[in-house]
């Protein structure tokens, strides 16, 4: 059972032995919490986005990790699955509002150093621009394709894994009809 801050005592140089509440002291060193960092998202074709981010979440080759402001240095493996940034109200280029922006992503790297996150990534798109018919065709293709070899086989498991994440996003997020 937590009684409240436990107080600090120190003793000036006047030899008086001084109390105060441990919550006055940290608020001085403590940050905010919606301190940004840098993001950028950059595909063979160019610059996606670079804009200040409060919060994202990659799909790692392993699982998902999230990124905030005071992050330890990390570079990681991508895989394909789903790109959050929660965009800081200052925004960049192509951060439109402040809110989140959804990627569907695939592949690459990521280097997260000096509150810095950089994307370098195979394949980006926005929610903004996917729809349900055009990834519900596209799932329904690679489920009705018939590989003759292993190495296809591999590619169609690859083709359905991103048209379930696009139709995903697309039904939550997407701004095409």
């Amino acid at each position: 059972m937590s009684r409240g801050p436990v107080p600090i005592y120190h003793r000036p140089s006047n030899g008086q032995t001084l109390i105060e509440p441990a919550r006055s002291r940290l608020a001085t060193t403590e940050r905010p919490v919606a301190d940004s960092f840098d993001i950028r998202l950059i595909t063979p074709q160019g610059k996606v986005m670079d804009t200040k981010a409060t919060y994202a979440v990659l799909p790692a080759h392993d699982g998902q990790i999230g990124v905030m402001h005071g992050q330890s240095p990390l570079v990681m493996r991508l895989g394909l699955g789903e790109l959050r940034v929660d965009v800081a109200p200052t925004g960049g280029q192509g951060a439109g509002p402040a809110g989140s922006r959804y990627f569907v992503i695939e592949g690459g790297f990521a280097q997260v150093l000096n509150n810095r996150l950089s994307i370098l990534t195979t394949r980006a798109a926005s929610a903004e621009t996917l729809s349900v018919p055009e990834a519900t065709k596209e799932l329904t293709a690679a489920r009705e394709a018939r590989p003759a070899t292993l190495a296809q086989a591999d590619k169609n498991t690859l083709d359905q894994e991103r048209a379930r994440v696009k139709l995903r996003l697309a039904a939550q997020h997407g701004g095409k009809l």
